[in-house]
């Protein structure tokens, strides 16, 4: 995934024109048309690519799941200049890359010698690609930076990042910050114990370290911390009354913890992948990382993405 955000941010508003070269007897306008789904054959230039779709409104996407199954869009719009026979789409730097359309096989050659090789499709993968989900409400919410988020059945609690130690309370109607539960260092990720027990733990980690802290809920009082997790826990989810999962942002990792007896139960590597923000209900962990929210079964040894899902815009 490193080389996709690296492209992301090489490409991502400017124009990128390609130009056509050599003969095309494909046969038909339908086949003299980049309009439609192409599915990616060969090329490193967009690593984990798996589908470009040229839409007949100028707008277009590419779609990328990488070797674990986590799926990414990256989307924007192109014009064809018919004349010259051009694309035209928005990316940071012009970059002009020639291609050759035959039949139903299109050569993108790059001016560092890449060559991605496509061959069109009547498969439309996108409809499915990502879920959007429905918004149901907005509003000012109280925080700036990073921050993290979890329920404990009244209230929202807010881990501020870098802003603040104290969590916040927040009232899940208005959005305003009811009150804080003080405690030492800052929330970067903050979650609260699925459990019935009368003094519920809340669940925290601070800027940069490898554990993870536990307090009482109705008290206040330090509990304890977890082994060594590794740098930047960036999110905890709550299993149980013993277990939790947590992602370390440095070892782009997910741990199965058992804070009971304080071992790593499981390890599942994420490669360059690093995930976000967690959440665990009826079975399944939820993922947050760049930009999307995953579904995935973490019930056996690897990890199995279910479901993407995304906001609109």
């Amino acid at each position: 995934m490193k080389k996709i955000k690296i492209l992301i941010a090489i490409f991502l508003v400017g124009v990128l024109n390609f130009s056509c070269s050599g003969d095309d007897d494909g046969g038909g306008m339908d086949n003299l048309s980049v309009v439609g789904t192409w599915e990616v054959l060969s090329g490193t230039n967009f690593e984990n690519a798996v589908n470009f779709v040229f839409k007949s409104d100028n707008t277009f996407a590419i779609l990328y799941q990488d070797e674990l199954g986590f799926r990414d869009v990256q989307s924007g719009n192109y014009s064809d200049n018919t004349d010259s026979s051009q694309l035209t789409m928005q990316f940071f730097i012009a970059t002009l890359v020639n291609y050759n359309l035959e039949g139903d096989q299109l050569n993108l050659n790059f001016s560092d010698g890449e060559t991605v090789t496509l061959r069109r499709t009547q498969d439309n993968p996108e409809a499915n690609w990502i879920t959007n989900l429905t918004i149901l409400q907005e509003g000012n919410a109280p925080w700036t930076e990073d921050s993290d988020i979890a329920w404990n059945g009244t209230h929202i609690l807010l881990g501020n990042g870098y802003e603040v130690e104290d969590i916040g309370l927040i009232n899940p109607e208005t959005l305003e910050l009811d009150d804080v539960i003080t405690t030492t260092e800052s929330a970067f990720a903050v979650e609260v114990e699925k459990s019935n027990f009368a003094d519920r733990y809340i669940f925290k980690s601070d800027n940069g370290f490898s554990k993870y802290m536990f307090y009482t809920e109705d008290t206040e009082t330090y509990v304890g911390e977890s082994t060594d997790l590794g740098p930047w826990i960036n999110g905890i989810a709550s299993v149980g009354n013993s277990d939790v999962w947590v992602s370390s942002g440095n070892n782009n990792a997910l741990y199965l913890h058992d804070y009971a007896s304080d071992l790593i139960e499981k390890t599942i590597d994420l490669g360059d992948r690093s995930a976000d923000g967690l959440d665990y209900q009826d079975g399944f962990l939820y993922v947050c990382s760049q930009g999307n929210l995953y579904k995935c079964d973490v019930s056996g040894s690897d990890i199995i993405i279910t479901d993407t899902y995304g906001l609109p815009g």
